[in-house]
């Protein structure tokens, strides 16, 4: 993606990318932008599944993808409906793609600045419920294991709104483990220094402390704080003065803010925010069960209706991009710098998925249950006619074929003459005596009796010659004798 050439934005047929279909982008981050796309497999299997497409400096980065991909394949062990899995990853020599399941939903981000727009607060139930779904899949998470049974010991360490989803459906949803610990041991590793969102960052991650999974526990916490409240807990004009701030710690409690708050409540918040882990909940569980108690979340049927009146048109306008692309529609990408192509890069996209290269069965079978391939497919009616077009174009051809094939064998003797008119195109090769004429009599032949032997026309350039087996026999004097040839 290194090439300075830019694709215009315009309709076009999806990108493939492995067993993918990449259609238009539907989000943007700061470390990857994000595809509806299809899973297409053989006897027409097909599935939507949501990828992200890292940015060029990212992708192009050899240290950063060895680590990604680390981290993607600990991530993948993760089962819990509260986490967005990683159903695959696809590593091309200028591109990285991580393909989620999609989710129709939006992002705890965007419902809670769109409550904040209108003059609301999210509802403390509707927040007690998700930050209890988000903190349920935390720690299926951190308890994760290996095939052997040995703890993966898996931290997210990018817990903030951005990267919790609440579906349609009522649940929310963690996603994006493994790529900010990937990011961050970069950072690590080139400059010393952290990456991430320094307001939701606990003390000893800007420290450069190790960190466990009660950093995801400080994370949560500062979510909570917030959703609560409906302000920020750590907002300063420089990354360096929030840095600042959370060494320094909250300084409001929830009732401070919003004294109509339970008092149980703010002491689970406050406990989670500690600056020292020791004095924090031990773990994502037991902070999912102080809230719990101190105030009982909203159902998952509610979280849903609250999802709908706040995103329900950004609902709508996904659900019909999610539409066009089952339908197999053409896509309208944004433009975008067209990737580095290499043959290096062409032959693994080609051979990703062996079953469905190219012009084999596999591949002509996925792409039409894809549905129309064509901006304006043709109708019914046109399809038949053309393919009546074709049956008699073909007949004919084949009735050509025989007639020439029948007229070169009864014009061609067995022994074929050094000149004269070739089988093929019925033009004259050299001067000479025609076939059938009495020069091509055997030298041993006595020419016949005058009245017989009567000479023969050469024929017109582009005439058949005649045939030497009319009459079937010859003259030995005045004794027919019949051409072994001709029978």
């Amino acid at each position: 993606m290194s090439s300075p050439a830019t694709v215009p934005a315009a309709r076009s047929e999806p990108e493939r990318v492995g067993r993918y279909l990449l259609f238009e982008s539907i989000a943007r981050g700061g470390m990857a932008q994000v595809h509806l796309a299809r899973l297409v497999g053989p006897v027409g299997f097909s599935r939507i599944v949501a990828i992200k497409r890292l940015h060029p400096h990212l992708a192009l980065e050899p240290e950063f993808v060895s680590m990604f991909l680390d981290e993607a394949r600990l991530a993948a062990r993760i089962q819990h409906p509260n986490v967005v899995p990683i159903l695959d990853v696809v590593s091309l020599p200028t591109e990285l793609f991580i393909v989620l399941e999609y989710v129709a939903g939006e992002s705890l981000a965007a419902l809670a600045r769109s409550e904040t727009q209108a003059g609301q607060r999210v509802p403390p139930a509707i927040a007690s419920a998700v930050l209890v779904g988000a903190l349920a899949g935390l720690h299926a998470a951190h308890e994760a294991k290996s095939e052997t049974g040995a703890p993966l010991e898996i931290v997210h360490r990018d817990v903030s709104p951005q990267n919790v989803i609440v579906g349609a459906d009522g649940l929310p949803r963690v996603l994006d483990f493994g790529i900010a610990h990937a990011a961050e041991r970069l950072a690590t590793t080139r400059t010393g220094q952290v990456k991430g969102k320094p307001a939701y960052m606990s003390p000893e991650q800007i420290s450069g402390a190790p960190v466990d999974r009660r950093t995801d526990v400080y994370s949560s916490g500062v979510m909570a704080w917030e959703l609560f409240t409906g302000r920020r807990l750590f907002h300063a004009a420089s990354d360096a003065q929030i840095f600042q701030l959370v060494s320094a710690g909250a300084k409001q409690s929830l009732r401070e803010v919003l004294p109509e708050l339970p008092a149980e409540l703010d002491r689970a918040v406050m406990r989670a925010i500690s600056l020292d882990p020791g004095q924090r909940f031990q773990s994502a569980r037991d902070f999912a069960l102080a809230l719990e108690h101190a105030l009982p979340p909203g159902s998952q049927r509610a979280v849903a209706e609250w999802v709908e009146r706040v995103a329900g048109p950004a609902l709508a306008e996904r659900a019909a991009r999610v539409a066009r692309v089952e339908a197999g529609e053409p896509s309208a990408p944004e433009s975008r710098r067209a990737p580095n192509a290499s043959s290096a890069a062409a032959t693994q996209v080609a051979t990703e998925h062996r079953d469905a290269q190219p012009g084999s069965t596999a591949a002509a079978a996925e792409i039409t249950a894809l549905g129309p391939t064509r901006a304006e497919p043709r109708s019914p009616r046109d399809r038949l006619w053309l393919a009546l077009a074709g049956s008699l174009l073909g007949a004919v051809l084949f009735c050509a074929v025989v007639l020439v094939v029948l007229a070169a064998r009864g014009r061609t003797p067995v022994d074929a003459p050094a000149a004269g008119v070739t089988a093929a195109s019925g033009q004259l090769t050299a001067p000479g005596p025609v076939p059938g004429t009495a020069s091509a009599v055997p030298a041993d032949a006595a020419p016949p009796s005058a009245p017989s032997a009567k000479p023969t026309a050469r024929p017109a350039v582009g005439a058949l010659p005649k045939n030497p087996c009319d009459p079937p026999f010859t003259y030995r004097g005045t004794v027919k004798v019949p051409k072994p040839e001709c029978f």
